[in-house]
């Protein structure tokens, strides 16, 4: 016995003789011998085969390979599909005789076999699904058999090699995936890209958190007082660190204990008695808040400029810039800092015993004290200033041709760098979807037609209707509405 194969089917001579025999068969059932004779239908895409399970006497049950079998009395017998690995079974059709009840089923069929019987066996190639779910702000690419990173398709052919790359918006980070099932099951709790074959309908989600940035602030000076932060984190007292979303703008406030005076601010650029903002960028952050004892005697440092830079204290209190000069208790030791502004130099300190171009600590005494600092410019000129970031502007028209939607960009303002992300609305009743996303580089005053791969879904759709509408946007891009068109031969 040989497997039931596409495209397999029962001799047309026979097959025609057979439909003979049934027709001219009498009501009432013939006797033996009984001729099964089963066939892959011609019209299946995959491969299996059909397994013929009946009772031999000495024998519980006897399973064998289907293809054309003759017994000489009744005999029940069990049909049973048996896919190939990549196939699915889909229907017994075209059965007649005995075997015409089996003719639609979808699981074994069984059934006795009293008058010669004919049926086929539809087995379908497996195309598994894909989906791709996304939580916070990122996006997820697919490597697919080696291939660059593109937008994730619906489906793929069975066994094709998928790899899923995590892509974070600026800002977030890549959290892990999570709830995956099928292939993708294999991917629940990686923080990494990854690849796994595809054999069955999968899906999973990829996880993206913000970036997240410390800030702690530190108490200095003879007095007492806490401080809280906007938004909520930082209470100290209690909690003096607390972390927050990368770019968060975090206000904190200073209050003063009873008998002491909230003497100022010093790190991140903060300077004064007002509330201090802290914009958290790319590393973790500090800031020093001082309170004073009332009952300290307090003396006055003043910082008197020469040329172009800042001044800053430590412990809190100078930042000249805007304030130059602060009071102290008497007996504390005052840092002073000086940076230059660009295109100048710090040429040292004078007064209250400093010198030199290193820091100056003043110890701070029974008089108020002055300090002068001297910058001086420099005589040869800054380097060239980095390029200023532009815009890019999409066409209000895409054509769309081999599966690619040319997207006519215009870049003003300056050096255009970034991402054009096409979205749209692809069945009724559902949000926009990313359809396609590619970089791009355009100087100030350029413009170029970029094209843009399209994801199998939304070639469909334009394929189509002839047109879709989508909104470009993405880093660097204007966002906008623009019209997918069908370029015609």
């Amino acid at each position: 016995m040989t497997a039931v194969r596409r495209g397999g089917r029962l001799a047309l001579p026979l097959l025609v003789a057979l439909v003979a025999i049934l027709s001219l068969a009498p009501s009432a059932p013939a006797a033996g011998p009984y001729v099964l004779e089963v066939s892959g239908a011609i019209d299946g895409t995959g491969f299996g085969e059909v397994a013929c399970e009946f009772k031999v006497e000495g024998f519980t049950e006897v399973e064998q390979p289907c293809e054309e079998l003759e017994f000489e009395t009744k005999k029940l017998i069990k049909l049973i599909p048996v896919p190939e690995l990549g196939s699915e079974f889909v229907e017994f059709k075209n059965g007649i005789g005995s075997a015409a009840i089996c003719n639609g089923m979808t699981k074994a069929c069984s059934f006795t076999l009293e008058t010669d019987s004919y049926v086929e066996a539809e087995f379908d190639e497996i195309t598994p699904s894909l989906v791709v779910k996304t939580s916070g702000e990122g996006e997820v690419s697919c490597i697919v058999e080696g291939s660059l990173p593109e937008v994730c398709e619906d489906e793929y052919e069975f066994e094709t090699e998928v790899t899923l790359v995590p892509e974070p918006e600026e800002g977030w980070e890549f959290a892990g995936f999570k709830n995956g099932t099928g292939s993708a099951s294999q991917c629940n709790g990686l923080v990494k890209p990854c690849a796994f074959l595809l054999e069955q309908d999968s899906t999973v989600e990829a996880t993206f958190v913000p970036i997240m940035r410390s800030l702690t602030v530190k108490k200095s000076g003879t007095g007492s007082g806490t401080f809280v932060s906007e938004p909520a984190g930082i209470n100290c007292g209690f909690t003096c660190s607390a972390k927050f979303a990368q770019g968060s703008k975090v206000t904190l406030k200073a209050t003063p204990a009873s008998g002491s005076t909230f003497a100022g601010w010093s790190g991140e650029g903060c300077t004064g008695t007002g509330t201090c903002v802290v914009t958290l960028e790319e590393a973790n952050a500090t800031v020093t808040a001082t309170f004073t004892s009332n009952s300290v005697v307090m003396r006055s440092l003043t910082v008197t400029k020469s040329g172009s830079g800042t001044v800053a204290s430590e412990p809190a209190g100078i930042g000249c810039g805007s304030t130059c000069s602060a009071k102290f208790a008497e007996g504390t030791e005052v840092t002073l800092k000086a940076t230059p502004a660009s295109g100048s130099t710090f040429a040292g300190w004078s007064g209250e015993g400093c010198a030199g171009a290193s820091t100056c600590v003043v110890k701070v005494g029974k008089a108020d004290a002055a300090v002068t600092a001297t910058f001086t410019a420099n005589s040869k000129p800054s380097g060239p200033e980095e390029p200023k970031a532009g815009t890019a502007t999409a066409g209000a028209v895409a054509k769309v041709k081999g599966g690619k939607a040319r997207v006519r960009l215009s870049c003003a303002g300056g050096l255009c760098k970034g991402a054009v992300r096409l979205t749209a609305k692809l069945r009724r009743g559902a949000g926009p979807v990313l359809i396609g996303r590619t970089p791009f580089t355009l100087a100030s005053g350029e413009s170029t037609v970029l094209p843009v791969k399209l994801s199998a879904a939304a070639k469909r759709r334009v394929q189509k209707s002839g047109a879709l509408r989508a909104k470009a946007a993405g880093t660097g891009v204007a966002a906008r509405a623009l019209k997918l068109k069908l370029a015609r031969p």
